[in-house]
């Protein structure tokens, strides 16, 4: 079986690892190429690298280089693991392994993600980074078609690029649908449910707004928050500011089991996604949206990214505006107004993850990917 050197910059510290592929033909080695996030330059020593100049300065600036501690760290893994291909999940861990993938002669597959595009489209700086990825990597892979075409503005060449999906096991995961007549009977209110980390990208403080005008009138409203990040305290206070305290729950960081156990508890899943300041922004559809969909739960969220390749306005989900508190509204109100309806959307999403996300399927396209890789002279 051959091997693959899968990179992250993130793993193990996220909640939402990068996938270990299921191949037939390959076998995955996992690589955290930040070490935990602790290759960073020491504060006492930043000094030291401003003041020091001519070759001391150099040597200085050389050693503390974060990508340059990554990129040898992945030689040595190359080194020792002996794999034919490596994958990395991010442009920072593409760009770390440019250099080490190149001396051992081997193919480099990437993985753009949302943040990637977004920043790339306003930093000149990150715009320069991806475009060396996109020169030196085999197969740039993205999870939808609105990110490849941003690719392909970016300047990466279309031959490059290869959309494929991310993968669910839907078969692990019961289609249980909205609440059922009696579990509404017994509470009427709209239950919202939100699964992600909190931060400016997911649009929550737009989704506190619309639960405040819904919770104004008759039968109220509930909204979960599955999830930590820096955001937790500010969007405490919008709620208390807001006065709908009493109808949103922070409940912090969760297993699995919890937000599937919470989705069946759920009229519906809130994910009213937008472009933060910075340009972090979504590639592909969240987790929680196509977990959700798998359960057979509907889906409100927004005109963003690749998300309406799934949420399919009025077929799998509702769509509403970014930043459209309006909008948003609106479309929670029809999940809560046509319960009849809110099924029938859910019975959709499911499907379509089982033609779109399916877990064989997707490992096969994958598998695919590599194979091309291999074959490229």
């Amino acid at each position: 079986m051959l091997q693959v050197l899968t990179a992250s910059e993130t793993y193990p510290e996220t909640a939402d690892p990068p996938l270990v592929p299921q191949l037939r033909r390959f076998r995955s080695v996992l690589f955290d190429v930040r070490r935990r996030n602790r290759d960073r330059a020491l504060p006492f020593l930043t000094g030291a690298l401003l003041c020091q100049k001519g070759l001391a300065g150099k040597l200085l600036r050389r050693w503390l280089d974060p990508e340059r501690k990554r990129s040898l760290r992945l030689e040595l893994a190359i080194a020792k693991k002996k794999p034919v291909l490596v994958h990395s999940h991010s442009v920072v861990a593409g760009a770390s392994a440019v250099r080490a993938a190149k001396r051992a002669g081997i193919p480099l597959v990437v993985s753009v993600t949302g943040s990637d595009i977004g920043r790339a489209l306003m930093s000149e700086g990150s715009h320069q980074l991806l475009k060396r990825v996109f020169d030196a990597a085999d197969a740039i892979l993205v999870e939808g078609a609105s990110s490849a075409e941003d690719l392909w503005r970016l300047g990466c060449a279309p031959r490059k690029v290869t959309t494929i999906p991310r993968p669910v096991q839907v078969e692990k995961i019961a289609p249980r649908g909205p609440r059922g007549a009696e579990a509404r009977q017994n509470d009427p209110r709209l239950r919202m449910l939100f699964c992600g980390p909190l931060v400016e990208r997911q649009g929550i403080a737009f989704a506190l707004e619309a639960v405040a005008r819904l919770a104004r009138g008759p039968p109220g409203v509930h909204f979960r928050l599955i999830g930590t990040g820096p955001l937790r305290r500010p969007l405490s206070a919008i709620a208390k500011h807001l006065g709908i305290e009493e109808h949103v729950e922070f409940v912090g960081q969760k297993r699995l089991e919890f937000f599937l156990e919470s989705l069946a508890e759920s009229d519906v899943l809130v994910c009213p996604s937008i472009v933060a300041r910075d340009g972090d922004r979504e590639g592909g559809a969240p987790p929680a949206v196509l977990l959700s969909l798998a359960a057979a739960v509907p889906v409100v969220s927004t005109k963003h990214a690749d998300i309406p390749e799934v949420v399919q306005d009025s077929k799998t989900g509702f769509l509403a505006e970014e930043r459209d508190v309006e909008s948003l509204t609106v479309c929670l109100a029809r999940v809560r107004n046509d319960l009849a309806f809110a099924d029938e959307l859910g019975r959709a999403g499911r499907k379509l993850v089982e033609q779109q996300n399916d877990f064989p399927n997707v490992m096969s396209r994958l598998e695919g990917v590599y194979l091309e890789a291999l074959e490229q002279p």
